[in-house]
C-alpha cells in the first residue's frame, strides 16, 4: 500500500481499501461510482469495436448465407424470439454503446440485462438445433459467450450472474428439447468449464484494475496536495489560477485572490519548536479547507507559512467577507503566541484582490497585485485584512515587494 506520514481524509479514501483489501470487488458507494466512471471510459473503445465487429459479421452472414430449402423445419418459437427479442435487444444495446451520454448513464446497469436476455434467447435457439442433430451451433454459442464475457465490459458480479443464468437456461432448454443424454453431459461439462474459467479471469482482471485505480489516484492525490496541511500545493494552485484566468476572460467572470501569511511565524517556531509550528500550520490549513465551499474555489499552501484562496465568479463583497472570516477564524482558534507583537495568539495578515481578467494582463500580475495587498496588511500593523481592486493597471509584473 502507498504510505504517507501525513495522511488526510481524501487520501485515506484510496489508501484504506489498498491496505484492507477488496475481495468482494466493491468500494464505498462514492468511491465505487468514481471507479465505474473510470472503468467505463477505459473500456468504451473495446465495447464499440466489439459491436462494430458484430455488425460487420452479421452483415457478412446475411449476404453470404445460402437460402433455406423449401419446407425446411424452422422452430416457430425460436423465429419469434429472434424477431421480437434478439433483434430489438441488439439494437438497444448498440444505441446505448454508441451514444456517449446513454453509455455513461446506462451501460453498467443496462448491458448485463440486455446481454442476459440475448444469451437466454440464443440458448433456446441453440438448444433446439443441438437437439435436432446440429451440434456445430454449440461451438458458435460458446464463442459468442466468450465474446460477451471478455469484450462487453461486464464486471465480475455481472459475469457471475449472467453466466450462471445462461448456463442453467441452456441446460434446461437442452433437456426440454429432448437432446441425447450424452450430448447434454458433454455440453454441460464444456459450458460449465468455460463459464467458470471466464468468471475466474474476469475476477482477476477486475481486481487488478481496481488496485491500479486506487494506486493511480492515491499517487495523483499525493502529487497534488501539501503533505502537512492536506491543501492543494503551489503547483496545482498556479495551474488552476492560469486555467481560471483564461476561463474568466472567456466568460467575463471576475476572480478574487486572497493571500494569507502567519504573523511572526519564525518567532513562533523559535519559541515553541518546529513540531508546534507544524501543528499550527495544520490547524490553519483545516480552517482554510472549511472556508472553501464553491466548486471552482480553491485553498492552497504556497510554502512555509503562506496560504492562498482563489474565488471564481464572486463579488468584491464576498471576497472581502471571506478574507475577514479567515482572519477571525485564526484568532478564534486561540493558539498562544507569546513572541508576537500583533497579539497574544497566532494571527494572520491577509491581502485580498478582486479583478476582471482582460487582454494585456496575466494571472502572474494578479498574484503580484495580491502580494501588494498582503504587503499593505503587514505594513499597517498585521492581524488585518487589506482588500484592493484599484491600482491593478499600475502593477509592474516582476516587481514584488519584500517585507
Amino acid at each position: 500500500a502507498i504510505m504517507s506520514s501525513e495522511k488526510n481524509e481524501h487520501f485515506k479514501v484510496y489508501e484504506q481499501p489498498l491496505e484492507g483489501g477488496f475481495r468482494s470487488l466493491r468500494f464505498s458507494p462514492a468511491l465505487e461510482i468514481e471507479f465505474r466512471q473510470d472503468y467505463l471510459a477505459l473500456i468504451r473503445g473495446r465495447v464499440v469495436s466489439c459491436l462494430i465487429a458484430v455488425i460487420v459479421l452479421m452483415a457478412w452472414v446475411m449476404v453470404t448465407r445460402e437460402p433455406k430449402p423449401a419446407g425446411s423445419a424452422i422452430d416457430p418459437i425460436a423465429a419469434q424470439l429472434l424477431t421480437w427479442g434478439m433483434r430489438p435487444l441488439s439494437l438497444i444495446l448498440m444505441v446505448i454503446a454508441l451514444v456517449p451520454l446513454l453509455y455513461r448513464r446506462l451501460w453498467v446497469t443496462a448491458a448485463p440485462l440486455l446481454l442476459g436476455g440475448m444469451a437466454i434467447i440464443g440458448s433456446y435457439s441453440a438448444a433446439q438445433k443441438v437437439a435436432s442433430g446440429n451440434t456445430d451451433v454449440f461451438i458458435a454459442m460458446v464463442c459468442g459467450y466468450l465474446g460477451m464475457y471478455m469484450l462487453a465490459g461486464l464486471m465480475f458480479w455481472q459475469v457471475l450472474a449472467v453466466g450462471t443464468m445462461t448456463t442453467v437456461a441452456y441446460l434446461f432448454f437442452l433437456q426440454a428439447a429432448g437432446a441425447p443424454a450424452e450430448a447434454i453431459g458433454f455440453e454441460a461439462f464444456i459450458i460449465c468449464a468455460m463459464t467458470g474459467l471466464a468468471i475466474i479471469f474476469i475476477y482477476n482482471l477486475e481486481h487488478t484494475l481496481r488496485r491500479s485505480f486506487l494506486q493511480q489516484h492515491a499517487l495523483e492525490h499525493l502529487s497534488n496536495v501539501d503533505a502537512l496541511t492536506g491543501l492543494k500545493n503551489r503547483r496545482v494552485f498556479e495551474e488552476s489560477l492560469e486555467m481560471l484566468w483564461k476561463q474568466g476572460m472567456r466568460d467575463k467572470q471576475p476572480i478574487g485572490m486572497i493571500l494569507i501569511d502567519v504573523d511572526h511565524f519564525k518567532n513562533y517556531n523559535d519559541l515553541y519548536g518546529h513540531a508546534a509550528g507544524d501543528r499550527c500550520l495544520k490547524t490553519i490549513g483545516g480552517l482554510l479547507r472549511g472556508a472553501v465551499k464553491r466548486p471552482l474555489d480553491m485553498a492552497a499552501r504556497l510554502g512555509g507559512e503562506e496560504f492562498a484562496l482563489l474565488c471564481y465568479g464572486s463579488t468584491r463583497k464576498h471576497v472581502s467577507a471571506l478574507a475577514e472570516s479567515v482572519r477571525r477564524a485564526v484568532v478564534d482558534a486561540n493558539i498562544p503566541h507569546a513572541a508576537s507583537s500583533a497579539a497574544e495568539q497566532v494571527t494572520v495578515s491577509v491581502g485580498a484582490v478582486f479583478v476582471q481578467p482582460g487582454i494585456g494582463r496575466s494571472s502572474q500580475s494578479l498574484y503580484q497585485f495580491a502580494d501588494e495587498a498582503l504587503y499593505a496588511a503587514k505594513s499597517n500593523g498585521r492581524n488585518r485584512v487589506e482588500v484592493l481592486d484599484d491600482g491593478y493597471s499600475n502593477i509592474v509584473t516582476g516587481a514584488f515587494k519584500v517585507n
